[in-house]
């Protein structure tokens, strides 16, 4: 299913925002999207200020080998057990000029690099600078970006939660990106929202969700 989003939707030179509630699954959609680009031998970049870089390793490696999220935090030998070599986890980067500086190395140093990730928008410096220069990048680089985006709280006000795109906490996101996809989650099942594609064609796309394992299915 991973896969079949990723195809679909993930195009180079592209940018894409997924978007959701807190707690709604907006950074595993991202890590099970960057496992699927791993899996291919092919590289990522991930900046993140959210997580020390072990969380993200111990999040990914659960969904890939199936095993309890919650007994890796207690068993973080695991973690050998993914090789990490074409994943560059970025922790420290919070502008565009440093973000571009890195990624364009990151580039250099892997001609597979097939996808860059920041999670999430919000953390960052100067975003509306950051976000469209990252649009310019990804056609400079012919790389597909995927910006990760909170919603404004409005949208936990309303009857209806079920999010839209004026949701997204900046507006001028959604003007810049090429894909928006936001997730509506319960406990086991969710929603892909296809809320903006080139095609203009709006869909919803069901999947399971395994809390367990941290992965959309």
């Amino acid at each position: 299913m991973i896969e079949n989003i990723y195809n679909r939707f993930i195009k180079k030179s592209n940018l894409t925002i997924i978007a959701s509630r807190p707690n709604k699954g907006k950074t595993i959609l991202a890590h099970n999207l960057i496992q699927n680009v791993l899996d291919k031998d092919e590289c990522v970049i991930l900046y993140s200020l959210e997580m020390v870089e072990e969380d993200v390793e111990l999040r990914m490696l659960s969904a890939k080998e199936s095993i309890r999220y919650k007994s890796l935090q207690d068993a973080k030998k695991f973690i050998q057990k993914q090789d990490n070599t074409n994943l560059f986890i970025d922790i420290e980067s919070s502008n565009i000029y440093q973000i571009e500086k890195t990624l364009r190395a990151s580039k250099t140093k892997c001609e597979k690099l097939s996808l860059c990730v920041i999670d999430y928008i919000q953390l960052f410096d100067s975003k509306e600078e950051l976000a469209y220069r990252l649009k310019k990048l990804s056609l400079e680089l012919n790389l597909p970006i995927i910006l990760v985006s909170q919603l404004s709280p409005k949208a936990e006000s309303r009857h209806n939660k079920r999010p839209l795109i004026v949701d997204i906490r900046e507006a001028y996101l959604s003007e810049i990106a090429d894909i928006v996809i936001m997730i509506q989650k319960t406990e086991a099942d969710a929603e892909f929202i296809i809320a903006k594609s080139p095609t203009l064609t709006k869909e919803s796309i069901h999947v399971r969700f395994n809390e367990d394992f941290l992965r959309f299915e």
